[in-house]
C-alpha cells in the first residue's frame, strides 16, 4: 500500500490495516538529539589533538544568561574514531544543542563525520579573521582565537561565567596560561608554555564562543569569515 508523507511525500507500508511511520521521518527521529532542558542550553567544544597534544572536550550549561562549564572530557592519544564515537554518545546523552569543533585540517572531515551521526556542528577555523558584530556592540575584524578570548574575558568580568569548586583546575591553570604574541605582522596569536597543554583551553573557549547568543541574549550573532 502506498501512502504519503507530508514531508518526504509517498511511501510503501506492508500492513495497510496499520500505517507504519514514514521511515524517513522515523530514521530523522532516531538520529536527531533529545530536547534541551527547558530554560537551559548544553554546548560543547571539541579541540582535536594533533601529535603530541590531547583532544579535549569541555561541555558548558547555559541558563539566565550565565555558563557554567562541566567535566571535561580527555582522550590522551589522537585515535578520531574513538573521539567522535565518544562525543556522540556525550552529545546525545547530555542533549546538547551545538558542538562546536576546530575545523582547521582534519577537522573538516571530522565535523562531516559528526553530521551523518546527527550531530550538529558549529566549525571554526582557528587560522580565519571574522568579521562580526560583538555581543558588546562594537564591530571588530579579529583573528577567530583573539575574538574567542576576548569574548570570554568579557564574559568573566561581567560575571558571565561561573566556575565549580572542584574538577576544573586544569582548565584553569590552561586558560591562565595563554600568552598573547604579537609578531612582526602585528597579527595577534596565542601560546602556551613549552611542555604544557591547550586542548581544554580552547576547547572551552570555542564553546563558550559558540554559545554567545544564549548568554547575551542578543540573538544569533552573524559571522563572516576571511
Amino acid at each position: 500500500m502506498i501512502l504519503a508523507c507530508k514531508k518526504h511525500g509517498p511511501y510503501s507500508t506492508d500492513d495497510p490495516s496499520k500505517p507504519n511511520p514514514c521511515h524517513k521521518c522515523e530514521k530523522e527521529e532516531k538520529n536527531s538529539p533529545p530536547a534541551p532542558h527547558a530554560g537551559k542550553v548544553v554546548i560543547g567544544g571539541l579541540d582535536l589533538g594533533k601529535y603530541h597534544d590531547y583532544s579535549a572536550l569541555v561541555v558548558i550549561e547555559v541558563e539566565n544568561q550565565v555558563a557554567i562549564p562541566m567535566a571535561p572530557k580527555v582522550w590522551p592519544h589522537v585515535d578520531y574514531h574513538v573521539v567522535v564515537a565518544d562525543t556522540v554518545e556525550i552529545y546525545k546523552r547530555r542533549a546538547l544543542r551545538m558542538l562546536a569543533i576546530d575545523a582547521t585540517g582534519v577537522g573538516a572531515p571530522i565535523s562531516e563525520m559528526f553530521w551523518t551521526r546527527g550531530v550538529k556542528t558549529e566549525d571554526i577555523k582557528f587560522g580565519e579573521y571574522v568579521d562580526y558584530t560583538s555581543p558588546w556592540g562594537s564591530h571588530e575584524r579579529a583573528p577567530v582565537k583573539y575574538a574567542m578570548m576576548e569574548f570570554a574575558r568579557a564574559c568573566l568580568q561581567e560575571g558571565k561565567v561561573k566556575f565549580p569548586k572542584r574538577g576544573l583546575e586544569d582548565l584553569i591553570q590552561q586558560l591562565q596560561e595563554q600568552q598573547l604574541i604579537v609578531g612582526p605582522t602585528d597579527r595577534p596569536t596565542y601560546q602556551h608554555p613549552e611542555g604544557k597543554h591547550d586542548d581544554l583551553a580552547w576547547a572551552f573557549l570555542m564553546a563558550l564562543y559558540t554559545a554567545r547568543p544564549y548568554i547575551t541574549g542578543n540573538g544569533i550573532v552573524a559571522i563572516r569569515a576571511y
